[in-house]
């Protein structure tokens, strides 16, 4: 029996969906099955097990195979976009003027050499961006080529509406699990 409570990024699975409990933890001392199998198997948890309930690791960033649920993706579009934004403070780039993207006024301000490093900043931070709004679309069963949706005015909008708000498939999909 799994889990039916939503969690953050899981699909509907306890961290203990995943262990194998030794048969002999079954059967209590009477010889009646213990529905509970041994507590101490619930306190092992591998690496591989939290990034698959979580669906995203550092190593993962820029990867655009598999799945990532509405926590998630909120969780690392915030965090992408802080970096960016204290980045580009860092670099002295004016926030109004980061939130304009007008590059001649960028190049002017912060001079040659900082300029190229915040493109570069910029681009990696789309590319991110980009990986996780297919992975999300990946968990609502949806090619990830719907990423270019997103630049159609009308449809966009909505596109952007599903990724943050409705909730994925539930169990796997054709995307994974």
């Amino acid at each position: 029996m799994t889990n039916s409570r939503k969690t953050f990024g899981r699909r509907g699975r306890g961290p203990r969906d995943n262990l194998i409990p030794n048969p002999d933890s079954l059967v209590g001392s009477q010889g009646r099955e213990n529905p509970y199998g041994d507590l101490r198997a619930s306190l092992y948890t591998t690496a591989e097990d939290t990034e698959e309930n979580t669906g995203f690791s550092l190593g993962s960033i820029l990867d655009f195979q598999g799945r990532i649920g509405r926590g998630t993706f909120w969780f690392a579009c915030l965090l992408c976009g802080i970096i960016f934004f204290l980045s580009a403070l860092a670099l002295g780039v004016d926030g109004r003027l980061a939130l304009t993207l007008d590059t001649r006024l960028i190049y002017l301000q912060i001079g040659e050499t900082r300029f190229y490093i915040f493109m570069v900043l910029m681009v990696m931070t789309t590319l991110v961006q980009v990986s996780l709004m297919v992975r999300r679309f990946h968990d609502r069963d949806q090619s990830g080529l719907w990423v270019f949706a997103l630049a159609v005015p009308i449809l966009g909008l909505w596109c952007s509406i599903t990724l943050m708000f409705f909730a994925g498939t539930d169990g796997p999909n054709r995307y994974g699990r």
